[in-house]
């Protein structure tokens, strides 16, 4: 079992990560901050990463988010936001993968004229 969050501090200043700021987002939905508190620790203990989530038996995840009530709506909130998370960070990495690429051949460009 892990400790709740502190009270004096708001669940976004205790987290770490947009991927964890969108976790406690969802749990914030029609359930007051004192539940989500306590649940939140202990879901991050288990599911640290949305492919920790992903990977884990979708009852194991039920059984920790229960108390905040609408378990299953937010179940599916949750896969579905980890989902499109992922497929999100992809693309960014294609994209940087990308910019460091033309930075590679824009810095050949500057050498090969600062050589010549």
């Amino acid at each position: 079992m892990t400790n709740p969050f502190r009270d004096d501090l708001m669940v976004q200043q205790q987290i770490d990560g947009p991927w964890q700021h969108m976790v406690g987002v969802i749990m914030l939905n029609q359930t007051g901050r004192k539940p989500v508190k306590m649940v939140l620790p202990e879901f991050l203990y288990w599911f640290p990463t949305p492919c920790a989530l992903l990977k884990t038996d979708e009852n194991f995840v039920k059984s920790i988010i229960k108390p905040l009530g609408m378990m299953n709506v937010r179940y599916q909130r949750l896969v579905k936001m980890s989902q499109d998370f992922l497929a999100w960070e992809a693309t960014m990495l294609q994209c940087y993968m990308v910019l460091a690429n033309m930075v590679q051949i824009v810095m050949k460009y500057f050498l090969s004229i600062t050589i010549a």
